[in-house]
């Protein structure tokens, strides 16, 4: 297969700046301003590579277990544990508060469906245990769920991997225009079409969550934290970047709703069990403490996340992704997630910075 174009952003490079960095083609070259660019301002890089032939999943639409203890209890359910729907009840309030346009992307409007982003899943949409005091599953498909085609079981399914996070910024606030990425990637669905991104910049503006202007290390996400969905479990993320772009299939944007995307990898400890089971916090670390082992004995997986969301003039709005794949209803899957389960991830201490913790660590 031809190899994808390499794709380096960097917020504070010009038109001419960013072009020169896409167009250094001399790998020694390209090398060496990697380097320079991920030791600037005591920031570190973490990298993550996978070569074709290896582990890959597609995540189809499909139910999922829910985490009692980020979900809460339903309203005529015990008093305890009421963290999860407290938290999630903070969350709409903040947002009711203070960023009301975040507001009106979940609450949707004449054009765009609901879309419950802070929420994770309404409480309508949420199953209960027998006994009726805990949620315990989703009612509705979600891209988060058990439902998935492996490569073990497709000889289709395949992508390769070579991703750098630099982050340089700090956590909070507007993006500076420091952090950077270095993506070269490719992946394919269980009908063999090929993705690939053409990524214009990243998202550093605060949204619905933080996106630690641009790239995140070392950080903690989704589950009982403020950042990402709680449908995923709580997991710590080596690195992780949110981006605008537009997806190409087999080398074309084959619809215009393929443009402006919202583009989102993470590379974090594993929260697949060894028969794929998307696990539970409680379950966490797996591999710890009589949890259950990760998927191939594996410890850190990349996930790549094209939600239906868009980049809009007013703002990110609902609007399905137009894949290549079509799910046995008839329609194209809305959303892309993707995992690159034999990953190989390191860390550039070059700068000196402090070790960032292990999920790992008894």
């Amino acid at each position: 297969m031809p190899r994808s174009t390499r794709r380096s952003v960097l917020r504070t490079a010009g038109a001419a700046g960013l072009a020169g960095l896409l167009a250094s083609s001399p790998a020694a070259a390209k090398a060496e301003s990697i380097a320079r660019h991920k030791r600037g301002n005591q920031g570190f890089a973490v990298e993550t590579t996978q070569r074709p032939g290896n582990s890959v999943h597609w995540i189809l639409p499909g139910p999922r277990r829910i985490d009692p203890h980020v979900f809460g209890t339903p309203p005529e359910g015990p008093s305890s544990p009421q963290r999860g729907d407290d938290y999630i009840a903070h969350k709409v309030w903040y947002f009711e508060q203070h960023r009301p346009d975040v507001v009106g992307l979940l609450a949707g409007d004449d054009d765009h469906d609901p879309l419950p982003l802070p929420v994770g899943l309404p409480n309508g949409a949420r199953k209960t245990n027998e006994a009726g005091d805990r949620y315990t599953r989703t009612k509705i498909p979600v891209p988060f769920s058990d439902n998935t085609v492996g490569s073990d079981e497709s000889a289709r399914l395949d992508g390769a991997l070579d991703l750098t996070y630099v982050d340089r910024a700090g956590f909070e606030g507007r993006g500076n225009g420091a952090d950077e990425i270095d993506l070269d990637i490719w992946f394919t669905d269980p009908a063999g079409n090929r993705y690939q991104f053409d990524i214009h910049h990243l998202e550093t503006h605060d949204g619905a969550h933080p996106h630690g202007r641009g790239v995140m290390t070392g950080v903690y996400m989704h589950g009982i934290t403020p950042i990402g969905t709680p449908l995923m479990p709580t997991q710590y993320a080596f690195g992780s970047f949110w981006a605008v772009g537009d997806l190409l299939i087999d080398g074309e944007v084959t619809d215009e709703r393929n443009r402006d995307r919202i583009i989102h990898l993470m590379t974090t400890q594993n929260v697949r069990t060894e028969d794929y089971t998307l696990a539970i916090d409680e379950e966490l670390p797996l591999g710890a403490h009589g949890n259950p082992d990760p998927y191939l004995g594996s410890q850190t997986v990349t996930h790549v996340f094209l939600p239906p969301i868009k980049a809009t003039d007013d703002g990110p709005r609902r609007v399905p992704l137009r894949t290549g794949f079509e799910l046995p209803n008839g329609k194209r899957q809305p959303f892309i997630h993707f995992m690159f389960d034999e990953d190989r991830v390191s860390i550039d201490r070059a700068a000196n910075p402090p070790d960032p913790p292990s999920p790992f660590d008894g």
